[in-house]
């Protein structure tokens, strides 16, 4: 049976680490970042990938351009794979993170995927946005190896989405993605199957 291959990445560092950003505010990524997501691409180039699709965001697009350094291909833009709206939290201290933001999560877990503070994004809001996009990019060019530059908790959404982890793994800090780590899907009739997640090593080895 024929699948496509897709790999997940969450962009790479920004130049603020130490803030909550959300889609409210477009950073550039930092120099470190550029570089290790250049080594991304070294990795991906053996596996030559058809498409690289990313959000419209500056973190995501600069990550994709400097994976492209290697892969060479054509890059997408897809708005629709931007980052959860964070309202009033984005620019705060990833050191403070409030507690009402983590009880989201909580109910993500336990099945309330209405919940969500006013002025930020659902579950189901994200669902509703990036689901139908992400398929048909997938449709678009199946049978081929993609990759898609994107963000930890649109990542993360996705992997609830499609059962592919069970939500008190994804919602918890064990979920949590990390910069440029690779999820990798493998998608046939029957839909995405998960060859791995989280994957650091093909930046930071072993």
């Amino acid at each position: 049976m024929i699948s496509t291959r897709i790999f997940l990445v969450r962009h790479a560092e920004t130049t603020r680490p130490d803030l909550i950003h959300g889609a409210e505010s477009d950073v550039n990524i930092s120099v470190n970042g550029w570089q290790h997501a250049l080594r991304l691409g070294q990795y991906l180039q053996g596996h030559t990938p058809h498409v690289i699709a990313t959000s419209a965001m500056t973190r995501a697009i600069r990550t994709a351009i400097a994976i492209n350094q290697y892969c060479n291909t054509e890059i997408f833009v897809q708005p629709r794979f931007h980052e959860r709206k964070v309202g009033r939290f984005s620019q705060t201290s990833v050191h403070e993170r409030p507690f009402d933001m983590d009880n989201t999560f909580q109910d993500w877990q336990q099945g309330n995927l209405h919940s969500c503070i006013e002025g930020t994004e659902s579950f189901l809001d994200m669902q509703a946005r990036v689901i139908p996009a992400f398929e048909d990019f997938v449709h678009r060019f199946q049978n081929k190896t993609l990759v898609m530059v994107s963000h930890g908790i649109v990542i993360r959404m996705m992997l609830h989405h499609y059962q592919l982890l069970p939500p008190e793994t994804v919602w918890t800090t064990v979920g949590r993605i990390h910069n440029l780590a690779v999820t990798e899907l493998m998608w046939d009739r029957n839909g995405p199957t998960l060859v791995r997640w989280n994957d650091r090593q093909p930046v930071h080895g072993n």
